[in-house]
């Protein structure tokens, strides 16, 4: 399993460093990923701008989440930590 693993942790990061952090960065934002469990739930932390930002749940649910689930279809859920 921890081979597999850090298969998705590398892809998490690629789809993170190609398609997520441009914007979250344009807005002066950024995110961690902070744990990705046996069970395929990944747990991220926003950054810079984004950590208080009042709408980073809608981007977590309609853009992160939408977008991890289909380039990374192993993913099960994603959740966020303050």
């Amino acid at each position: 399993m921890t081979n597999n693993r850090n298969i998705i942790l590398c892809k998490i990061e690629k789809v993170f460093n190609n398609i997520i952090r441009p914007f979250l960065r344009e807005d002066g934002g950024d995110l961690s990923i902070e744990d990705l469990s046996k069970d395929m739930i990944l747990t991220i932390k926003f950054l810079g701008l984004c950590k208080d930002c009042p709408i980073n749940g809608t981007t977590l649910e309609i853009g992160i989440k939408s977008i991890l689930k289909k380039e990374i279809p192993e993913i099960k859920d994603i959740k966020k930590i303050i």
